[in-house]
């Protein structure tokens, strides 16, 4: 009757039918009918294709049920879409089948780096080996530099989650594909060479790494790759690169910034010594970055807070919120009066957040919009962690029909990031047995790896067994400098494309 129920014209008993036996799985009776439905769903009918697709999954959840793939006569159509859930069950024999899957049929797009991740983080020691000897030699994508680095980045992480060392043969191919893109005339394969060099701690490679991250006519991207493989490298070594950079006027503000993330991450006496000395004289933006960094470890935040009291920083920085949950969190004695001490006469810390609300706000009214323009700058500063019509990052919180929360809370949540902090988007930080800090939000876990997102989105992966301490901060990862980091023109045409998203998607469209 169930069965049955598959082939009924109403969408919903289709449904419903897939559902029932999702829950009562044997793939031997059932996966024959789901796979026709599978290929049956109007592609626009994404909830139906949802639950076929899981009921699908379903079916090869035990391990008895994939030598019973093996009798079968399946097309094509077929052996994709059992490749297609298969992604979805954490086995040896998922693995096995997906191992065989590529070796017999090509794929296109995300599948190859997708089944690769997966066969290398689940399957056996003998289809991992016929994995490596797959990625190594196969022809279409021996040349494609891009295609290598995905396969490469998919053993790598597979391998890094199910808690095993990378293979020597895998380390080699690494090496060999970093020299391959640091050898490219493009821009782009550079980048993702120096950032292979730091992940693989190619110590050969420090040399150039320095030479790029000081050359002040290299592009921004490469010069701030280089500064993160040289840390990874050796961070003591490279604390007078990276402090040259910070102390550097003419720098970009965003390299300087990251120098100073840098050498707060990196948590040794010279490093904090560095950050202190930069911080009378830096602009305020940056005071406020190496501020939060100091602040980080009990050290750093005794320091700074003699800084302070010495009279060679100033004491507004005591009254910004990330670096106030930050000295808390570091339980220093007498912590709380030292600060009131030093924050005694100062206008109250909402007062200045409140004068940029009505600033902004009144230059909001008066200025000229452009809605088009906004969805530019949201493409370009925003959708690196929140999302809009199932474009950009799920990091932070989506953001369709966000724009019914009018101007005054939207004016909030960008330029006041901390007053409206949701549970699930508060900033956790880790400290490493190593002593490094690092913070940000935690988007999930993925076998022995912690994956978070800094405050420009992008992705950290944290070894679990390398955490000393992790805790929870109220404050956001979302920057609190916003109003800084674009010009008053851009803010004004984001905040009109903001205000034009009133309504979520439909639900069934958005699965």
């Amino acid at each position: 009757l169930v069965l049955a129920a598959l082939k009924d014209a109403d969408a919903h008993v289709q449904r419903a039918a897939a559902d029932a036996l999702a829950r009562h799985p044997d793939a031997a009776k059932n996966l024959r009918a789901l796979l026709d439905l599978r290929h049956a769903v109007p592609p626009e009918d994404t909830h139906l294709l949802h639950v076929v697709r899981m009921a699908l999954r379903d079916q090869l959840q035990s391990p008895d049920s994939w030598p019973q793939l093996a009798g079968e006569a399946w097309n094509e159509r077929d052996k994709r879409a059992i490749a297609d859930v298969a992604l979805g069950v954490p086995s040896a024999e998922a693995a096995a089948y997906l191992m065989a899957h590529l070796q017999r049929l090509e794929e296109s797009g995300d599948m190859r780096p997708r089944a690769v991740h997966h066969i290398a983080r689940y399957g056996s020691q003998a289809v991992t080996k016929q994995l490596l000897d797959f990625v190594r030699g196969n022809p279409q994508a021996r040349d494609d530099l891009r295609q290598q680095l995905a396969l490469f980045q998919a053993v790598q992480r597979g391998t890094q989650e199910r808690g095993a060392p990378l293979p020597e043969s895998v380390r080699a191919w690494g090496s060999d594909l970093s020299r391959r893109l640091l050898a490219s005339k493009n821009g782009r394969d550079v980048e993702s060479g120096i950032k292979l060099v730091g992940e693989l701690q190619l110590a050969d490679q420090q040399g150039w790494l320095v030479e790029i991250a000081s050359q002040r006519r290299a592009p921004e991207g490469q010069r701030r790759a280089a500064l993160e493989a040289l840390v990874k490298l050796d961070a003591p070594r490279h604390v007078p690169v990276l402090a040259s950079i910070l102390a550097d006027a003419e720098a970009p503000i965003a390299l300087r910034e990251q120098s100073a993330n840098l050498l707060a991450q990196a948590n040794l006496p010279q490093t904090q010594a560095e950050l202190l000395k930069i911080l009378p004289t830096a602009p305020a933006r940056l005071q406020t970055v190496i501020a939060v960094g100091l602040a980080a470890s009990a050290a750093g935040a005794a320091k700074l807070l003699d800084t302070i009291q010495t009279g060679k920083a100033s004491a507004r920085l005591l009254q910004n919120p990330f670096v106030r949950a930050r000295l808390e969190a570091a339980h220093l004695p007498r912590a709380a009066e030292r600060i009131d001490q030093l924050t005694a006469g100062l206008p109250p810390a909402g007062a200045d957040i409140q004068a940029l609300l009505n600033r902004r706000r009144t230059a909001f009214l008066k200025a000229k919009k452009d809605v088009a323009a906004g969805a530019q700058v949201f493409a370009k500063n925003c959708a690196n962690c929140h999302q809009v019509g199932g474009q950009g990052a799920r990091i932070g919180p989506q953001l369709d029909g966000v724009g019914a929360r009018g101007l005054d809370r939207l004016l909030e949540d960008v330029l006041d990031p901390n007053r409206n902090v949701d549970q699930a988007f508060r900033q956790t930080t880790l400290v490493l047995k190593k002593g490094q800090i690092l913070s940000g939000l935690v988007l999930r876990e993925e076998g022995e790896i912690l994956v978070l997102a800094d405050s420009q989105g992008k992705e950290l992966r944290v070894a679990k067994a390398a955490v000393e301490e992790r805790s929870t901060s109220q404050v956001s990862p979302m920057p609190g400098n916003f109003a800084e980091q674009i010009p008053e023109n851009d803010f004004n045409h984001l905040l009109a494309y903001l205000l034009t998203l009133q309504s979520k998607p439909d639900k069934l469209g958005d699965k």
